[in-house]
């Protein structure tokens, strides 16, 4: 079948590049389902594939392809702010580099995007080190990536648009701001892409566009919608893909981190994390952890219980219920993010979950914190 296609597409004037997504489809994709392959039944595929690669690809262009994005795919799990990892992560995209100087010439469309991908990878990974000079050199990277998109032409005005997003980013950062300028832009763009994986049916592209509109939501204080979208990525690629899969891992990961709740007390110095909410009887107490350091130590960290009239939502986009309204008692039960604090009010502006539903401004004590959310079928 694999030979077919590739035969295909050489009778109809295509360039065999073209045709190397629908080639390893192929082998790893289930043709009824449309997903990818698992367990033994995938590593014995493999090997039939690279075996099938040698006889049709004697100069080796493909395994050269595919060992890039093997490297690539490595390169996205490691975290840059870990030695360990920076180490194997330089090591990684020293030789992505080589491998692109030294790739062959014929399949131009395959190795475009091969290479273009691979300056992406390696300008994620040097943005994690949040060094200047880490960020500079990711910010060559994108440049690179948006060359070859330029150059490549055709269907990648989207990529174009994320490179541009990205650098400004980065030059922002390199001035001292927080980097993100255009939230609304930035959303726009990775829901884009996200809908785009979405209708193409590859579900790992899906996933990982999934993680990062996620991303952009939470740093646009949108924390309701990028923790929804996260538990349907996690319980995507865990039933397609397994607990150890990289797009589980880094699903999952994201997740805690969005999860989490942050608050200030109002007689203690420092940030603390919100655990649950407990009644002792008398009054609503509020079980927090802390006072966070950075780096985090756990261990150093003290659990205890306070009075919630004492806590102050420290973190825009907090997701919170209204309660204990009078006036506008409809509203009673709702749930929204908080997006911003009005000093001359004393009141939060909470952006409530729902379509239609217009901004409203809630004073501290009418506000509780929510951890687990609700299912939005209870929410009709």
């Amino acid at each position: 079948m694999a030979t077919q296609i590739i035969q295909r597409e050489e009778a109809n004037g295509g360039v065999v590049g073209a045709a190397v997504g629908n080639y390893s489809d192929a082998f790893f994709k289930c043709p009824n389902c449309k997903q990818d392959y698992q367990g033994n039944l995938r590593n014995d595929i493999l090997k039939a594939f690279m075996a099938l690669n040698d006889s049709l690809f004697p100069d080796g262009n493909l395994n050269k392809a595919l060992q890039m994005t093997e490297a690539m795919g490595r390169l996205l799990e490691l975290d840059a702010s870990i030695e360990a990892d920076r180490i194997e992560g330089e090591e990684l995209v020293t030789e992505l580099i080589a491998s692109i100087d030294e790739k062959i010439q014929d399949w131009d469309l395959l190795y475009g995007m091969v290479e273009a991908r691979a300056y992406v990878c390696s300008a994620r990974f040097y943005e994690g080190i949040s060094s200047d000079e880490g960020l500079k050199t990711a910010k060559s990277f994108l440049q690179k990536a948006r060359n070859k998109y330029r150059i490549m032409g055709g269907n990648y005005d989207l990529d174009m648009r994320e490179m541009n997003i990205r650098i400004g980013r980065i030059e922002a950062r390199l001035r001292g701001s927080d980097g993100r300028q255009d939230k609304e832009a930035e959303i726009k763009l990775y829901r884009e892409k996200y809908d785009c994986c979405v209708e193409d049916g590859n579900d790992i592209d899906t996933i990982i566009a999934g993680i990062d509109l996620a991303s952009v939501l939470y740093n646009a204080y949108r924390t309701i919608e990028a923790e929804r979208l996260l538990d349907k990525m996690v319980i995507t690629s865990h039933r397609l893909h397994g607990p150890d899969h990289r797009c589980t891992v880094k699903a999952t990961s994201k997740s805690k981190r969005v999860k989490q709740r942050w608050v200030s007390l109002e007689y203690e110095e420092g940030r603390f994390e919100a655990l649950q909410h407990e009644d002792d009887g008398e009054k609503c107490v509020l079980k927090v952890k802390g006072p966070i350091k950075e780096p985090r130590v756990v261990e150093e960290e003290q659990t205890f219980k306070v009075d919630s009239a004492q806590v102050h939502l420290s973190h825009n986009g907090t997701p919170v219920e209204l309660f204990g309204l009078t006036r506008a008692d409809h509203l009673n039960g709702m749930i929204g993010d908080v997006r911003d604090y009005c000093d001359s009010t004393d009141r939060y502006v909470v952006h409530l979950e729902g379509k239609g539903l217009k901004p409203v401004k809630v004073k501290p004590e009418n506000l509780r914190v929510v951890f687990e959310l609700p299912d939005l079928k209870n929410l009709d």
